[in-house]
């Protein structure tokens, strides 16, 4: 009797530790794959691999190219499922493709064709000088992989880029290799790089990614009148009220500051700033370049969402955001936002006269400057000449 009691006690034990470790599988979440855009320099799995023949340089220390290198074979699909920056820089030593011992520049990448050897159906296009990440988005859009190379607060650096998140950004964001967190994914390039200097690009065998080179006017730094093609009427920082994230819309003409607007050209291209504003620059609002994205004012930040490229067209101008040259400042009723180009649409067209040159054609002073004028007989002179018309 007592042991039957004992046998069923114990049973009773043995049944709820079963339940208890059922649950504990139940409730504990499986291990997510891991995502190769968070891969860090300093990985205890790789962060101590010599890269050629000085010990001083390791991948914890001077690694950034091979982890992006990496990161663009996985994102590209020319690697399999498990392949890590180790993997990568045990090729490379095993080829001879890291630059050796005496060069200043021992344990970089000798050679980017040789790189892209380490997966199958990708390969080098070349390495472009660039201090834009315009054409690095443009890049993208029509279909290559990249790394971005450029300054850091602490010296020289490189990064992949990722496709994904560049495109539904709407600027160039890429896969940092500092951290071991999830902060280096989906970063904002100019958090990273005080400057780009360079992109390496690469496409997958075979294929011919295609786009459109644009050719942007060179535009006097000047105060402006811009009028749409469409409707007439003209940009404007709404209430000409110089306060951060100000809407911009468009407007009948006034005449007034809120629609004179500074462009200030450099070789990167032009910032629009209402006359109106101390400093204050038209930007896509939060940075997003993406068509049916909002247009505003924002503090100067040296970014290239707050640059715009003028582009000729029959009929006036595209401005162009050269974050992401696909998009265009465009109408939406009386609104202003960034929108994807759409060749001809007027709404997308702009035309630009310098508040130096005079009244606009449709300034209603102007009118009244010639119902002042009566019938009378006049001497005409010419403003240039100084000769009269005779």
């Amino acid at each position: 009797m007592n042991t039957s009691k004992r046998m069923t006690g114990r049973s009773l034990i043995s049944l709820f530790l079963c339940m208890l470790m059922l649950l504990t599988v139940v409730i504990t979440p499986a291990s997510a794959a891991e995502d190769y855009r968070g891969w860090s320099q300093s990985d205890s799995r790789w962060g101590r691999l010599i890269m050629g023949d000085d010990k001083a340089a390791t991948v914890s220390g001077y690694g950034c190219a091979s982890v992006s290198m990496a990161k663009i074979l996985v994102q590209s699909g020319a690697v399999a499922s498990g392949y890590t920056p180790a993997t990568f820089v045990k090729y490379m030593n095993q080829i001879g493709n890291y630059v050796m011992l005496p060069s200043n520049a021992s344990g970089s990448i000798k050679s980017w064709a040789n790189a892209c050897k380490a997966g199958t159906g990708l390969s080098f296009v070349k390495v472009v000088d660039t201090s834009s990440a315009a054409p690095v988005v443009n890049y993208i859009n029509c279909g290559y992989y990249c790394i971005v190379g450029g300054q850091t607060k602490y010296g020289g650096h490189f990064c992949a880029v990722d496709n994904a998140k560049t495109i539904a950004n709407g600027y160039l964001t890429i896969m940092n290799s500092w951290s071991n967190t999830s902060n280096n994914i989906n970063v904002k390039y100019s958090n990273v790089f005080k400057s780009l200097n360079k992109v390496v690009l690469f496409k997958k065998s075979g294929t011919t990614p295609t786009g459109t080179t644009i050719t942007y006017d060179t535009i006097d730094t000047d105060t402006y009148y811009i009028q749409n093609a469409s409707t007439g009427t003209y940009l404007t920082l709404d209430g000409g009220k110089d306060a951060k994230a100000q809407n911009v819309s468009v407007a009948a003409y006034t005449g007034a500051k809120a629609q004179q607007m500074v462009v200030t050209y450099s070789s990167k291209g032009c910032t629009i700033r209402p006359a109106c504003c101390a400093s204050r620059l038209l930007n896509p609002y939060a940075d997003s370049v993406k068509s049916g994205v909002n247009v505003n004012i924002y503090d100067v930040s040296n970014d290239g969402t707050q640059v715009w490229g003028f582009q000729e067209v029959s009929g006036g101008y595209v401005i162009r955001n050269m974050s992401n040259q696909s998009c265009v400042l465009a109408v939406n009723g009386s609104n202003v936002e960034v929108q994807t180009y759409s060749q001809g649409n007027t709404k997308q067209i702009w035309t630009i006269k310098s508040i130096n040159q005079g009244d606009t054609a449709d300034d209603t002073s102007n009118l009244n400057l010639f119902a002042a004028i009566t019938n009378d007989t006049y001497y005409v002179k010419n403003s240039s000449t100084g000769t009269y018309l005779t």
